[in-house]
C-alpha cells in the first residue's frame, strides 16, 4: 500500500507547484489587463522651472521661450502674468499666444476692480505641437501700466486630458501682505 500511494505523492509533490505557478499567472492576468489599458502619465516632472521672462512697462511684447523635448507627447506650458495699474481698474485684457497658439486661461482676477491683476495660462501637448514658432506673445490692454511681468514654466509627464485639478491665484488688491494661504489645497494632474 506505501508503494502505491508514493507514485501519487511523487505526482502531487511535483505537478502541485506547476499548477499553483499557472494559478498565480491566471490571477495576475486581470490585473495586468487593467494597469495596461489605463493611462498611466507617472510622476509630473519639471522641464523648465519658472522664468522670469518680461518685467516692464510695455503693453506689447514678443519674447523667444523654447519649450524643452520631454516625452514630446505630454508636456505643458505655463505662464502667469502680474500686471499693475497706475489706478484700480477692471475688465484688464491680457492675450499669449505660442506660436500663433492661443493659451487657455486657467484662473485670474483680470476683471476685478483693482489696481493689481494676476492670471495662469496653459497650453498642452497639442498647442505645444502646433506652434510655428519659439514666439511667446504677450499684450496686455484697459487700463494704465505700471508693470507688468511674464513667467513661463514647462511640466511633463501631465494628464492632456485634464492638466489641472483645480486653479487658484491671490491678489491682495491694494495692500500689502507677508502671507497668505490658499482655501484649499491645490494638486497635480499626472
Amino acid at each position: 500500500m506505501l508503494k502505491q500511494r508514493h507514485p501519487n505523492f511523487y505526482l502531487m509533490k511535483t505537478a502541485l507547484p506547476k499548477i499553483t505557478f499557472w494559478r498565480a499567472k491566471l490571477l495576475l492576468l486581470p490585473l495586468l489587463l487593467v494597469l495596461l489599458t489605463t493611462s498611466s502619465y507617472g510622476q509630473i516632472s519639471n522641464l523648465q522651472a519658472f522664468t522670469n521672462l518680461y518685467n516692464g512697462t510695455s503693453n506689447s511684447q514678443n519674447l523667444t521661450y523654447a519649450v524643452s523635448a520631454g516625452t514630446n507627447s505630454n508636456r505643458l506650458l505655463v505662464v502667469a502674468v502680474t500686471t499693475t495699474l497706475t489706478s484700480a481698474a477692471s475688465n484688464r485684457t491680457i492675450a499669449l499666444t505660442y506660436g500663433g497658439r492661443s493659451l487657455t486661461l486657467a484662473t485670474g482676477d483680470l476683471t476685478s476692480n483693482t489696481q493689481q491683476h494676476t492670471a495662469i495660462y496653459y497650453l498642452n501637448e497639442a498647442g505645444l505641437d502646433l506652434a510655428s514658432s519659439t514666439t511667446l506673445a504677450f499684450t496686455a490692454s484697459n487700463g494704465t501700466t505700471r508693470v507688468n511681468m511674464v513667467w513661463a514654466a514647462v511640466y511633463d509627464y501631465v494628464n492632456q486630458t485634464t492638466p489641472l485639478n483645480a486653479s487658484q491665484n491671490f491678489n491682495s488688491g491694494t495692500g500689502t501682505t507677508s502671507s497668505f494661504q490658499f482655501g484649499t489645497a491645490l494638486s497635480l494632474a499626472s
